[in-house]
């Protein structure tokens, strides 16, 4: 579902999924994406529309959904615009034959989700950065101290941050950068 979006978009969206789903619990069933970015017209001005889909219980919720929305649209620059609306409301909709919900059957027909293997990848994320910062904090104190690394130490302390690059950028799905 993220194939027409850029990786600060990938990130906001499955942060605003996760927080979504812990604020909203089982009053959530589903969200999809839709609009521009969802048929590939987006500019670097639309908005990401996300439809959630909820119980009445989560459509009361919607004003905490909307401040979720735009905390995280702010911290990664992106203008996150969800629709917050039950299951009986859409069908309503369908029922209407409203542009809403033929647009949403039509572009939102997968459910947005974080990528599949995020816990594996969080917990990969972390030991690479601990690895890092061990190495990084050991080269500061022995510096501190006037010391003199080995010519393996230092290989490590490089490859242990190369690990590092290349797991984030596989995580955000970007190539690393060339040295």
């Amino acid at each position: 579902m993220h194939l027409h979006l850029t990786p600060a978009e990938r990130l906001a969206i499955d942060e605003f999924v996760t927080a979504a789903r812990a604020l909203l619990g089982a009053d959530l069933h589903e969200i999809r994406l839709f609009g521009s970015r969802a048929r590939s017209e987006g500019t670097p001005d639309s908005a990401v529309d996300l439809a959630l889909i909820v119980t009445p219980t989560g459509r009361a919720r919607r004003y905490e959904v909307s401040d979720l929305a735009f905390d995280i649209g702010l911290r990664h620059s992106i203008l996150l615009a969800p629709t917050v609306m039950t299951r009986d409301r859409l069908d309503q909709l369908r029922a209407g034959e409203r542009r809403f919900a033929a647009d949403l059957d039509r572009e939102g027909g997968a459910t947005v989700t974080p990528a599949d293997r995020r816990p594996a990848a969080i917990d990969e994320l972390l030991r690479a950065a601990t690895c890092l910062t061990e190495a990084s904090m050991l080269h500061g104190a022995g510096l501190a101290h006037g010391a003199v690394f080995t010519p393996a130490e230092v290989a490590t302390m490089i490859e242990r941050a190369r690990q590092f690059v290349d797991t984030v950028s596989r995580l955000l799905g970007v190539a690393p950068p060339s040295s």
